[in-house]
């Protein structure tokens, strides 16, 4: 019971101490660490958005070279129909149209894939934040000290232990 008293009265000491500079100092570290990560995630997504922007400048640059593979192989169906040009010059044509076709396909995934890199850095960046908010807490609580109700709490544990050392003294 005695054992138990001393505890009770360091806890309570302990809680009604003032913090010590070198906590405050590392919750500070801490929060500034956490600031640098959200700014690291916030520079992810404009890297992010940059190649979205530039995944869909190609797609609409070859998109425009379908649509020219796709005239060209019309008249080239044309042409070979009134044997104006061999077949392996329709050939050629036709190959043009498909390999970029495939290519327009690529770009499109190329798209998508730099959409899904920016919700995952926005999600980094909603983590960071959150992250920040967490440790700006933690900080103020450190710098603060204890709240009036753990004091209380820590009080009320040496009155409890008092009590039973009494007890275990009669």
């Amino acid at each position: 019971a005695e054992q138990a008293l001393n505890t009770a009265r360091a806890e309570l000491a302990q809680v009604k101490s003032r913090p010590l500079r070198s906590e405050v100092e590392a919750a500070a570290e801490q929060v500034r660490q956490a600031q640098a990560q959200l700014a690291q995630q916030r520079v992810a997504v404009q890297q992010a958005q940059q190649s979205v922007t530039q995944s869909r400048a190609q797609l609409q640059q070859l998109q425009a070279e379908l649509n020219l593979a796709a005239t060209q192989l019309e008249r080239s169906a044309a042409l070979l129909d009134r044997n104006f040009i061999s077949r392996a010059e329709y050939d050629q044509a036709q190959t043009q149209y498909q390999v970029t076709e495939q290519r327009v396909a690529a770009a499109q995934k190329a798209v998508e894939v730099a959409q899904a890199n920016v919700q995952a850095a926005q999600a980094g960046v909603q983590a960071a934040q959150a992250n920040v908010k967490a440790l700006e807490a933690r900080l103020r609580t450190v710098q603060i000290g204890a709240t009036p109700e753990e004091i209380e709490l820590a009080r009320q544990r040496v009155a409890d232990a008092e009590q039973a050392l009494r007890v275990v003294q009669q």
